[in-house]
């Protein structure tokens, strides 16, 4: 339409050029061209109209008015809306809702019905100019509400009768009234026999309906053929009408136009709706559609009237097999309160005589009081939303006080009596069934711990091996116990066999001033708890310490809050005592034999790890002897002629290879040699006197292991006597491990040059797109420090164990703590565990620092109402998983604008950089509350640890 209104002529227009145009002219138009609702201009004394797409379809058949006067235009309708537009010409807003316009459009009727908005327009000098109307076609609603009210009409008027005549009457009478037609009645089909029974009906002379039986061919042959199919029929003049031409029978009636509802059930036509007038008239799609409604409402009342003394029939039927059965059913009216059970539910739920259910009160007083809410709940919501629920709970029998699990379900139905949507059910009684359930869940419950317990040890005796866990293995055992045992504070203690004391190595919960008193304990002492367990090999268990004989415990109890402990001795394999686990609670408690066992299972790994650093201790201590000496003294000595012919070796060569002596002379040790390192070898002795000295690395057979092993072998010259002569005294030393070792760290050394140009890569991005962002030089260094410490904590985690990951939820703890942004009343963080790849990491961690400080400088935390709320999930699609994280901001009352007036650095990295780097989708939302950003981020292998 704007490129209609650019290309019409309106120099031929008292508007005159466009570019000449009133400038509130030609921004009104603007207006109503992005409109999509049918919106129109008048402008001047002539009303010239304009409009947009949206009204081309109100126009219809009637030629262009654009650039027309509108009173011309629509002359049809001027005389109805010619006054609105003169008093929005004065200054006068309009508004009319559901006016019935005659508005001729082909292939709709004429009559139909509109809101309308009128303003004025006014131009730079205040003065009116114009008009603008908002048009809203409202017929198809008008319609729908005056056909609703017609069915509503009717159903008031079927409510409380039982007689299906008087129904058939009841709404005949509505429809006549409402059509203004002159006869309406029912007539019931014997399809089989070609006859048709007119029943009771309504006529607007009120005079009685008379009940007839006719042949169906006499209404004629061809029209009875179209009810046979189903089709609602309708004849606008009966004489011209080639389908009743013929018969003579409606004019016997008095009827020149009427229309047929046929009804068909199951194949067959067993009803017809018919509505007559005494004249010509041209039936609408409308009229069709609400004689449809109306005959298919009437006929399911008619049915349900007939229906209802066979129901009770059922009724009474089905009370005497749910008695049988030991069911009861029940019927409950949410609206009213009102329920209706069927016989045998005194002693399904145990009432005492006289008493009876009547009422969900009634019902829920039986319930027990653990499951009373969540069957409540259960109930009151199907109840308000009338829809089909199921539910399990227990009741308590008022005559024995036994406890009873009952089934119950329902569903909305309607009811044939009233015709009100209720829940009918069934209730039966379950408690067999539910005793074997919830023993096989205790079961399963006991068997999944015990099986989760079992996996988390073997995970623990893998990790007994590395020494650098000893310290968080032993804390994780600890946590694990005071889980079990529901714990307020733990300790685990080492015993130091030197001295004889008990030390605390780790600890949870524990007050400050029994760690300071008993940190350290001797172990000998009988004064002290501590020494029991050790010296008996037995768990010491005190459920009650305030109870308990023991002045020294009670007073105990009293200075630390403790109600009950128990301390559990450490043994290692070989048996001896290697320290204590202790457990204690601020309440009276009791445990299980299988809790015991479970911490029985632990103890001994805990106790493993203690061990072990003991062993490693030892291990240590030796090794630092052994270096002390192999410092000192080579592992393999030997002497040599100045040509490699050996002369001597020492008795570590033979034990090592497994040479004897006689085999090692001359060149014989040779063939300790891998044969690839021989030419190697031999050529460094080629050139050792050249260089006065040997060297070479090679690898030498192990006899005890079956293997060669990698060595060094050096050697310098000695002059023997006074000859010119020389002998090499040599040494060759182990550097298997070492090589092991050195092509270890070429690999790390890889890793490392991989990470630091990565790193490189980042803060060139950084800083060249942080200086692109900012004009001023000291808040670019601010922003560059700012992103840069970013890039620092997001790194933080993986320096400490690069293969472990970077726990998402730490990496967004870091970022909120950065900026004074803890979880607790103003950010809430949630989400699943989720280890990140360190690269992966620092993207995310920059991305984390553009909306936290956003939300700083502009955002929930610029003031002290915001408040943010971090949630991440991870999808399982039919494709990878994806990582749903979602950063909303709240009550930040953005005050000029709802985001950003370019796109700096944040934005860009958050739309660009994410889905360049990561393939994520970023989706950020300015609101008036504050931002919303959303990131899908497909967890790939370079971006989720395995």
């Amino acid at each position: 339409m704007a490129d209609g209104i650019r290309r019409h002529d309106w120099t031929a227009t008292p508007l005159g050029p466009i570019a000449h145009w009133p400038a509130a002219l030609t921004f009104a138009t603007t207006d109503i061209l992005e409109s999509r609702f049918a919106s129109f201009i008048t402008w001047g004394p002539e009303h010239i109209g304009l409009y947009n797409d949206a009204f081309i379809p109100i126009i219809g058949d009637r030629p262009n008015p654009l650039g027309l006067p509108f009173d011309k235009a629509w002359a049809d309708i001027w005389g109805a809306i010619g006054h609105v537009y003169e008093s929005a010409f004065t200054g006068t807003s309009s508004y009319f809702e559901d006016l019935p316009l005659d508005v001729p459009r082909p292939g709709l009727p004429d009559l139909s019905w509109w809101t309308f908005s009128y303003a004025p327009i006014r131009d730079e000098t205040g003065r009116i100019g114009g008009v603008r109307a908002t048009i809203l076609e409202t017929t198809a609603r008008v319609r729908s509400e005056r056909r609703q009210a017609l069915l509503y009409r009717i159903a008031d008027a079927l409510r409380g009768l039982s007689d299906a005549g008087a129904m058939a009457t009841a709404a005949c009478t509505e429809l006549g009234r409402h059509f203004g037609a002159d006869r309406v009645g029912y007539a019931e089909i014997d399809a089989e026999d070609g006859l048709a029974r007119i029943g009771q009906g309504w006529t607007s002379d009120e005079r009685p309906h008379q009940v007839r039986s006719f042949s169906l061919d006499a209404f004629g042959a061809a029209f009875a053929d179209r009810l046979r199919l189903g089709e609602t029929t309708a004849v606008s003049e009966v004489g011209r009408d080639p389908l009743t031409a013929g018969s003579a029978l409606y004019e016997s009636f008095g009827i020149e136009a009427f229309l047929v509802v046929p009804l068909i059930r199951q194949g067959r036509w067993v009803n017809a709706l018919s509505v007559g007038m005494g004249r010509a008239h041209s039936w609408t799609e409308e009229e069709l559609s609400i004689a449809a409604a109306a005959a298919e409402q009437t006929w399911e009342a008619v049915k349900r009237a007939r229906a209802e003394d066979s129901l009770r029939e059922s009724g009474r039927r089905l009370d005497a097999a749910l008695e049988a059965a030991r069911m009861v059913a029940w019927d409950w009216d949410p609206a009213a309160d009102r329920a209706r059970l069927s016989g045998g539910a005194g002693a399904l739920y145990g009432l005492r005589p006289g008493e009876a259910i009547t009422s969900i009160v009634d019902g829920m007083a039986c319930v027990h009081p653990d499951d009373l809410k969540r069957h409540m709940a259960t109930v009151m919501e199907a109840g308000a939303a009338l829809r089909s629920y199921e539910s399990e709970f227990r009741i308590i029998r008022q005559c024995d006080g036994e406890t009873a699990w009952l089934e119950e379900r329902a569903r909305p139905e309607i009811d044939p009596l009233t015709g009100k949507t209720i829940l009918t059910g069934l209730v039966w009684d379950v408690t067999r069934r539910k005793s074997a359930e919830l023993a096989t869940e205790q079961a399963q419950r006991e068997v999944g711990e015990e099986l989760a317990v079992l996996t988390r040890l073997h995970d623990w005796a893998v990790r007994v091996a590395r020494p650098s866990e000893w310290s968080t293995l032993i804390e994780e055992m600890l946590d694990a116990v005071m889980v079990l045992l529901k714990a307020d504070f733990g300790t685990v203690r080492i015993l130091d066999p030197d001295d004889d004391t008990l030390t605390v190595i780790t600890h949870r919960g524990c007050a400050g001033s029994y760690l300071k008193q008993f940190a350290t304990v001797s172990a000998s002492d009988e004064t002290l708890i501590f020494h029991r367990p050790l010296s008996t090999g037995q768990r010491v268990i005190v459920d009650d310490m305030p109870a308990n004989l023991s002045e020294t415990l009670r007073e105990s109890s009293s200075k630390y809050d403790v109600h009950a402990f128990q301390m559990t001795p450490l043994f290692d394999r070989t048996g001896a005592p290697v320290g204590l686990l202790s457990t204690g609670v601020c309440r009276p408690q009791r445990m299980t034999e299988r809790e015991w066992r479970l911490v029985d299972l632990y103890g001994s790994q805990i106790a493993d790890v203690i061990g072990a650093k003991r062993a490693r201790d030892a291990v240590a201590a030796s090794e630092e002897r052994q270096r002390r000496l192999i410092e000192n003294v080579p592992q393999l000595v030997w002497r040599s002629a100045w040509d490699g012919h050996a002369t001597w070796h020492s008795p570590q060569w033979f034990a090592y290879t497994g040479h004897r002596r006689e085999d090692s002379i001359d060149r014989g040790w040779l063939d300790a040699m891998h044969p690839d390192d021989r030419p190697v070898i031999l050529e460094a002795w080629s050139r050792a006197r050249e260089r006065g000295a040997y060297e070479v690395e090679c690898r030498i057979w192990s006899a005890q292991e079956g293997r060669y092993r990698w060595f060094q072998e050096r050697a310098i010259a000695e002059q023997v006597g006074d000859a010119a002569d020389v002998e090499w005294i040599g040494t060759s030393t182990d550097i298997d491990a070492l090589r092991t070792l050195h092509e270890h760290q070429r690999a790390l050394l890889t890793e490392l040059q991989h990470r630091v140009r990565q790193t490189l890569s980042q803060l060139r991005t950084i800083v060249r797109r942080t200086a692109e962002t900012r004009d001023d030089f000291d808040e670019y260094v601010l922003r560059l420090d700012s992103r840069l410490g970013a890039l620092a904590r997001a790194q933080g985690p993986a320096l400490r164990d690069p293969n472990a990951g970077v726990e998402l939820s730490e990496l967004v703890a870091n970022e909120l703590t950065a900026h004074q942004a803890r979880e607790g009343q103003r950010v809430s963080v949630s989400g699943p565990s989720l280890r990140l790849r360190p690269s992966a990491a620092d993207i995310l961690g920059l991305a984390l620092h553009e909306l936290a400080i956003n939300a700083v400088e502009h955002g929930a935390l610029s003031g002290e109402r915001g408040r943010i709320r971090v949630s991440w999930q991870i999808e399982d699609g039919t494709g990878d998983r994806c990582l749903q994280f979602t950063w909303t901001e709240a009550a930040c009352a953005l005050r000029e604008r709802a985001g950003p007036t370019r796109e700096g650095f944040g934005l860009s990295f958050l739309k660009r950089t994410l889905a360049d780097e990561l393939k994520a989708k970023t989706v950020i939302a300015f609101t008036p509350r504050g931002l919303s950003c959303t990131i899908a981020l497909p967890l790939t292998e370079r971006v989720a640890q395995p």
